[in-house]
């Protein structure tokens, strides 16, 4: 056999080898898209308000949508006594402040604030100072004109849906069921009568006035569906006698000469 045929023939070979491994390459079973969600992890902390979460794995090249999703755990468990969790870092975080700079007393802010960032404030000039460290993930927060419940995770403030799943688009509909679609049945207004109430939030406004002694801020009550222990919107006990709030005096603070 001359040379040039032997070229051609080692040619031919390469050439359906080649062929033959690709075709088998795609046609194995890749899969694509999301995996399954994982069981969600066990709650973030055993005491008060934490977070769970899952993941799923992306089995294609691109895959639309987070691997990693939170719900809330434990809400509203033991939530006043363990607040103490929250503010032990706001303590660390301000006491550090007073290390840096020991011309003023640092003091955590005592109000809700829309965002997740720790906050202190001289007792002395009311003046509060950025500190760029984050509120513990799980604590809860209000974000929006409508100062809508949501939860801190990573330094930011994330929506809640009535199903708990955090950034879920589960609403309540009027009929004070979470549904994250229109629901089958309609709603009536007979399936509404006694499911609603009033209940403590166990969260206070902020303080009526930013300096001076008598300061002080009420308690917040919410509208919750007793079938579930859900919040709902006001609407649904507007014809519900509000409960007295509580009255509680603020920190005082030194208001800054004029």
């Amino acid at each position: 056999m001359s040379l040039l045929l032997r070229i051609l023939f080692l040619s031919n070979i390469f050439f359906l080898i080649r062929k033959s491994i690709a075709t088998n390459i795609f046609s194995l079973p890749f899969s694509s898209g999301w995996a399954k969600w994982s069981d969600f992890s066990s709650c973030s902390t055993e005491c008060g308000t934490g977070l769970q979460y899952q993941l799923r794995r992306c089995l294609d090249i691109h895959c639309s949508g987070p691997n990693k999703r939170y719900r809330l755990c434990n809400e509203n468990k033991y939530e006043k006594r363990c607040r103490s969790r929250e503010k032990l870092k706001e303590i660390e975080t301000c006491e550090f402040i007073n290390q840096k700079d020991g011309r003023y007393e640092y003091i955590g802010v005592d109000e809700i604030e829309n965002d997740c960032e720790i906050r202190c404030k001289s007792i002395f000039s009311g003046i509060k100072t950025k500190t760029n460290q984050s509120k513990v993930d799980g604590t809860l927060c209000y974000y929006g004109n409508l100062k809508k419940k949501g939860v801190c995770i990573d330094g930011k403030c994330h929506s809640i849906g009535c199903d708990n799943i955090v950034n879920s688009t589960a609403k309540i509909d009027d009929c004070g069921r979470c549904v994250t679609s229109i629901h089958e049945t309609p709603c009536t207004k007979n399936l509404t009568a006694g499911i609603f109430e009033w209940s403590d939030s166990q969260q206070f406004s902020s303080c009526d006035k930013s300096c001076g002694p008598e300061r002080y801020r009420i308690s917040i009550s919410i509208c919750i569906n007793t079938k579930n222990n859900k919040t709902v919107p006001e609407r649904f006990c507007a014809n519900i006698p509000k409960p007295q709030p509580i009255v509680e005096k603020c920190s005082y603070i030194v208001c800054p000469e004029k």
